[in-house]
């Protein structure tokens, strides 16, 4: 409409060129119907876009304006049609890619693109192109080859992409194995078993299945001179031409990249002033525009503003902005610290001048704590000394006292050493006496000599006021005569009772060995009187010298007793001692700690005092920077966008033309 009325000064509504229809606008219903809800229609797009990042790995950010919107009907139309061909006629960056890309992933077909590389020439795109014509024909799927002017290595490319517009096939590109490939694939779905039939179907079938999209660039002859030469450029295909966008769709897009920005500082700044800077980058986008046409017009010099220009200037508009906030911020956080740090450094020289007035009162108390204690560490030691002195002297008395005992105990158990060992003899005897020796003498009516002598002298021991046999037979008759005779106490006999047992000593008959003649248990005994005889005159002449041993004893454990009570006399005065240097120990570390905090904090007083005296005239100078760079940072948003707008644009100008864009923005 714009195009008639522009050419031929005719109106003409025009409001059927937006009506759209397709069979993807409802997922409910896939009928052929017309769209009329552009909004819902827009969010199943961004939807799709989704879903094909997700299954593809690629990622499709459109902005489905209206005229996309238009361009994406179309393709999907030509896409479900047999034969649907398209030559997409536009500058780079128009989304021509993006939504035929998007439009095969709506159609559920496969979208496939050559990957040119260094080396790339006509064996590999005939390659690439014949797995293309297999695919379509033999699989009997749809297949969209997306191709564009800017990856024609040789023209012959067109003349192959021309033979498959035309005819749907290229000379000389199947090999006999492809060949026995496709009538094996076709033979099924063709109606003749002839090989020639076959053939011509599976061409057919190439023809409806292979959609190729050629995506061409208007500008320069080469554009017009190929359409010339590979008619079926035209002819085979439904052109679409990708014309500029208009204000409204540029200015949705500019709204779409700044309200999600991928800066992180700019983002919420970008978002503040999203409205204004949409229109302002529509407004340098159509100035361009306007000075490209008066430059041509002046100088027969051409400029062409793309789509691409247009998100390049977005693009470099966000990490401009990003880039120069950050240096700002970063400026202003080195001066901001600066600042900081001078004003804390001002608040720890007050702090320290009040820790040093504060200090002085403790070092003096410490001071003196510490002589103090030292005057009480020097009397406690004073004190212990003396204590100490008089705990030698009762420990060498009663070291001598000690041995003195130990002489007069050596001796005792000298004579002890004597005498006990026959004295355990005669008891180890006894102890083999059993009740059946005893029955068998107290059986004797009239007794021998030797065994009436020995019970006599038993007797005797044990108290018996008569010696006789009819007296023995009544000790013997006791339970306890054995008990007796092992518990008896050796070292209380009387004399008297001693006195008359050496009648028996002194009997050259009483004798272990002679009685023992007679009787076995009677020599027992025997031993036993013996043992008791010869303990007594042994213990008789111990007897003075256990009692010098029992006053040495005494005289030793009352020693013990005064060393002892000495003895905890020094240990308190010790502790107390120790005590003492503890404290004083404490106190004086307590005082080199304030002592050294001191030397500390007056180190630090002298370098703040150094740093505050030498930064004194830059404080002034900081705050104006601070200022300054505030200020800076807010005309960020304009004057970063018209540097980024100098970059997209302005380089092709001369610099006139220059002067007067920079002017107008």
């Amino acid at each position: 409409g714009e195009t008639v009325k522009k050419n031929l000064g005719i109106g003409v509504d025009d409001s059927w060129s937006k009506m759209l229809y397709g069979d993807w606008g409802d997922t409910k219903n896939d009928a052929y119907k017309r769209i009329t809800d552009m909004k819902s229609i827009q969010e199943l797009l961004n939807d799709f876009q989704v879903d094909f990042g997700v299954q593809t790995s690629k990622e499709i950010d459109l902005v489905m304006f209206d005229d996309a919107i238009q361009h994406l009907t179309r393709m999907c139309r030509m896409l479900r049609q047999p034969r649907g061909n398209a030559l997409l006629v536009g500058v780079g960056g128009s989304g021509r890619h993006s939504i035929t890309e998007l439009a095969a992933f709506i159609c559920q077909q496969k979208c496939f693109q050559i990957s040119v590389s260094r080396g790339y020439d006509i064996p590999q795109f005939r390659e690439d192109l014949k797995g293309l014509l297999l695919e379509a024909g033999c699989s009997g799927k749809s297949v969209v080859f997306l191709f564009a002017d800017t990856q024609i290595v040789r023209e012959q490319f067109l003349e192959d992409i021309n033979n498959v517009l035309n005819v749907g096939d290229v000379p000389n590109i199947y090999l006999t194995e492809d060949y026995e490939r496709i009538i094996n694939a076709t033979r099924e779905k063709c109606s003749s078993d002839n090989r020639r039939s076959i053939i011509r179907h599976y061409i057919q079938l190439v023809r409806d299945n292979l959609h190729v999209i050629f995506c061409v660039s208007p500008i320069g002859d080469q554009f017009r001179s190929r359409l010339r030469m590979f008619p079926s450029l035209v002819n085979c295909m439904t052109i679409d031409w990708y014309t500029k966008w208009p204000s409204e769709a540029l200015k949705q897009v500019a709204n779409h990249l700044f309200t999600k920005p991928k800066g992180g500082g700019c983002a919420e700044t970008v978002k503040k002033y999203e409205a204004k800077l949409s229109e302002m980058c529509v407004t340098m986008h159509t100035t361009i525009e306007d000075q490209s046409e008066d430059m041509y017009n002046s100088l027969k010099r051409r400029n062409y503003t793309t789509p691409t220009s247009y998100l390049s200037l977005l693009a470099s508009y966000l990490t401009m902005l990003e880039a120069s906030m950050s240096d700002t911020d970063q400026q202003l956080s080195r001066f901001q610290s600066g600042l900081d740090k001078l004003a804390s450094t001002s608040t720890m020289v007050e702090k320290l001048k009040k820790d040093l007035q504060d200090m002085q009162p403790k070092l003096e108390k410490a001071s003196k704590e510490a002589e103090i204690q030292g005057k009480e560490i020097a009397r406690g030691k004073e004190a212990a000394g003396k204590v100490k002195a008089i705990v030698e002297v009762e420990e060498a008395k009663c070291k001598k006292i000690m041995d003195e005992a130990e002489v007069i105990r050596a001796d005792c158990q000298a004579g002890l050493d004597k005498a006990m060992p026959v004295f355990f003899q005669a008891q180890e005897a006894l102890k083999t006496l059993e009740k059946k020796d005893i029955d068998q003498i107290k059986s004797y009516a009239k007794p021998p000599e030797a065994v009436e002598k020995t019970m006599n002298a038993v007797i005797l021991l044990l108290g018996a006021a008569k010696l006789d046999w009819a007296t023995a037979k009544q000790f013997m008759a006791d339970t306890r005569f054995f008990k007796k005779l092992e518990e008896f106490d050796k070292d209380n006999i009387d004399k008297k009772i001693i006195n008359k047992l050496q009648a028996f000593i002194k009997d050259q008959g009483f004798t272990p060995e002679i009685i023992g003649q007679s009787s076995n248990p009677c020599k027992s005994m025997c031993m036993w009187c013996r043992a008791i005889d010869n303990y007594y005159w042994v213990t008789r002449d111990l007897g003075p010298k256990k009692a010098a041993l029992s006053v040495a004893e005494a005289k030793l454990q009352a020693a013990k007793a005064e060393l002892d009570v000495k003895q905890s006399e020094l240990n308190e005065s010790n502790m107390k001692v120790a005590k003492l240097e503890k404290d004083a120990e404490e106190t004086i570390a307590k005082k080199e700690s304030l002592e050294e905090q001191k030397r500390q904090a007056m180190a630090k007083l002298d370098r703040a005092d150094q740093l505050l005296g030498g930064l004194a005239g830059e404080a002034g100078r900081w705050k104006e920077n601070v200022a300054a760079l505030e200020k800076s940072k807010n005309m960020l948003v304009g004057t970063m966008l018209l540097a980024s707008g100098c970059v997209a644009y302005i380089g092709p100008f001369p610099s006139k033309f220059r002067k007067e864009i920079v002017a107008k923005w």
